[in-house]
């Protein structure tokens, strides 16, 4: 593991900002076009309800698509119905693993895909130019399939910036970035704490769990060389040390200051409040993910932005731990298990830490961070149960628009589930219908949890379903909008500062 060594106490100090004030178009070439001719379009209506869920015959007979290839590699895709009501979304994917197929995708599944399509919407969204942290690609090649579009069928009378994790906090960027292009914005379980923060985040974890259960290991969380044997290791001794009261407690410990919730499985029911057992075991079940992503995928965004982004110099874990709002979870699985808390705390203030470099950490600075800047609506979805984008995420995004005096340009909205994007499509369809309205008509529809769970219920029961292992095999699912306001974002960047 890497000590400190001396580096900008200016971005540092605005980083760690939160924790200390809460103690006290692209120039991209297109080819490869293939499409029918003609393009039309009304004002067409709000997403609606619907007895059945169209079929994919039925919606690729009446669309004409379109796709191409940028000089940078990826691929885009456009869809326009026959009957298009006038408004195009843009949607931007979230990040694919290394390796993993990356075709142009424009909706986060085919059944909201095919419902879109066949009310009316056209439908764009590129692969960018790679998987993995390809977010500067994203944000060129996104924006110039907005021209691309606006030449071949004319500019849309609404066009919203829709996007799923990485290409939540990619759409939101977009929407501030071009406000002519766009008129409104959807993230949907996004990153918008920023690129900064969402590494600062996953170091946490893996320091902490690393200091304290495996400390012999001495695997690099930083300048990652051999990810799939450091995933190995520390996925080994998570499993192993899961099995006892001291290794549960202090994974817990590792979790709950990343604030990874103790809570997985988008069919299981929250555990109680005073459960910690359930709990630690849902946060050694959502460890098992960070490993995966903190080190296999940092190993990936190192290599692409010449460095490492992320920092712990001068974090207090202690404070993070009591700002977490799950203290007692710690102290009782703490207890339970015989441990000095205190004594473990200790030892993380006088560990070597780990510093930025300072190029990566500019690098990902200027290209993953949302700057508040918006000038149109924004509205977030989130699931109260992430693990990997935490939805103190949004409480990010409010916090910065608040800063700027625009935080009435935005609002949020919650379902009561765990896991990363676990939305039906019907609650994903009743977030589109929002934005959608405030886009047209200039006014926010009621965006209360009762009014969400009425939007999303009359999409109909094909649409209320939950896709799990068989997607042959849809599960019924209610609508879990509720009110719920998301703690602090411990790791928040400042961009105003």
């Amino acid at each position: 593991m890497r000590t400190s060594h001396p580096t900008r106490p200016s971005r540092r100090a605005a980083l760690a900002l939160s924790v200390i004030l809460s103690i006290g178009a692209s120039g991209l070439g297109a080819a490869s076009v293939t499409a029918d001719d003609g393009a039309g379009g009304s004002a067409g209506s709000v997403p609606t309800a619907t007895a059945s869920a169209p079929s994919a015959a039925s919606t690729a007979a009446a669309t004409q698509v379109v796709t191409g290839t940028f000089a940078d590699g990826g691929t885009w895709v456009i869809e326009v119905p026959k009957a298009w009501n006038g408004t195009m979304l843009l949607y931007s994917h979230g990040l694919v693993p290394p390796g993993e197929p990356n075709p142009a995708s424009d909706a986060p599944d085919p059944l909201t895909h095919n419902y879109l399509v066949s009310h009316g919407f056209a439908l764009a969204g590129s692969s960018f130019d790679s998987s993995g942290w390809a977010i500067e690609s994203a944000l060129t090649e996104q924006s110039a399939l907005v021209d691309i579009f606006a030449q071949r069928f004319g500019k849309p009378k609404t066009t919203i910036a829709w996007g799923s994790s990485l290409g939540g906090l990619v759409s939101s960027m977009l929407v501030e970035r071009r406000p002519n292009a766009f008129d409104g914005g959807l993230s949907v379980c996004g990153t918008l704490a920023g690129g900064d923060s969402i590494w600062n985040q996953y170091l946490d974890a893996l320091f902490v769990f690393e200091r304290l259960v495996a400390p012999d290991l001495d695997i690099p969380l930083v300048h990652i060389v051999d990810a799939p044997d450091a995933i190995a290791q520390l996925t080994e001794r998570l499993i192993t040390a899961s099995t006892t009261p001291a290794g549960a407690a202090r994974i817990a410990l590792a979790a709950t200051i990343a604030q990874i919730p103790g809570w997985a499985g988008a069919g299981s029911p929250r555990p109680a409040a005073d459960d910690f057992g359930a709990q630690a075991a849902a946060q050694a079940q959502n460890m098992s993910t960070v490993i995966l992503f903190g080190i296999a995928l940092r190993a990936e965004m190192e290599q692409r932005i010449g460095g490492n982004p992320s920092f712990n110099l001068g974090i207090d874990y202690a404070s993070m731990l009591q700002l977490s709002g799950h203290r007692a979870e710690v102290d009782g699985l703490y207890a339970a298990a015989g441990l000095d808390l205190d004594a473990d705390l200790a030892a993380l203030a006088t560990a070597p830490r780990i510093d930025d470099d300072g190029p990566a950490a500019d690098r990902m600075e200027n290209t993953a961070t949302f700057r508040g800047l918006l000038k149109d609506p924004l509205l977030a979805l989130h699931t109260t149960g992430d693990p990997l984008a935490v939805v103190e995420n949004v409480q990010s995004m409010q916090r910065t628009l608040k800063a700027r005096g625009r935080a009435y340009l935005a609002r949020s909205v919650y379902t009561e589930r765990a896991g990363h994007c676990t939305f039906t499509p019907a609650e994903t369809l009743a977030a589109v219908s929002t934005i959608v309205t405030k886009a047209r008509t200039g006014q926010w529809p009621d965006t209360s949890a009762g009014a969400m769970n009425n939007r999303a219920k009359a999409f109909g029961p094909a649409l209320n379903v939950h896709v799990e292992d068989d997607s042959t095999q849809p599960i019924p699912t209610k609508p879990a909008f509720r009110k719920f306001t998301p703690g602090t974002y411990l790791r928040y960047y400042n961009p105003v500062v």
